[in-house]
């Protein structure tokens, strides 16, 4: 008995009450943190879509720049109904156009940005936009 005694003094640990405050304290310090993670991902795909999207132009521009082509009449450009879309400019960047420009793109860039939206294209401003 005397032994028994002598060890229930020298046991060591937290109470339930311990416990209880420090679960507590993480919810809290959870449920600050969390929204602030979410904004953030938010923000790195428009920045990445940005990004997408401004490496799209400059390809445009260095075809435009070496073709002469302002007014991107070429027909590689342009899609089975000899519309300029965002995914006919971008397969034609990824290859050799005329057997002379390009390429511009590496074969891995899409339509898709990102943010999982697909990029457009203005065939009156010849822009890429999201």
């Amino acid at each position: 008995m005397i032994f028994l005694k002598g060890h229930l003094k020298n046991k060591k640990g937290f109470t339930l009450i311990e416990l209880i405050v420090v679960v507590a304290v993480l919810g809290i310090l959870a449920s600050i943190a969390v929204p602030r993670v979410g904004g953030i991902t938010q923000r790195a795909k428009d920045v990445a879509d940005k990004a997408q999207i401004r490496i799209l132009q400059e390809a445009l521009e260095r075809y435009i720049a070496e073709s002469g082509d302002e007014d991107l009449d070429n027909n590689e450009l342009k899609d089975n109904n000899g519309k300029l879309t965002a995914e006919s400019v971008i397969d034609a960047l990824k290859s050799e156009i005329d057997g002379e420009y390009g390429p511009y793109l590496k074969g891995d860039v899409t339509t898709t940005l990102p943010s999982g939206e697909k990029v457009k294209f203005d065939d009156s401003d010849y822009e890429f936009y999201k």
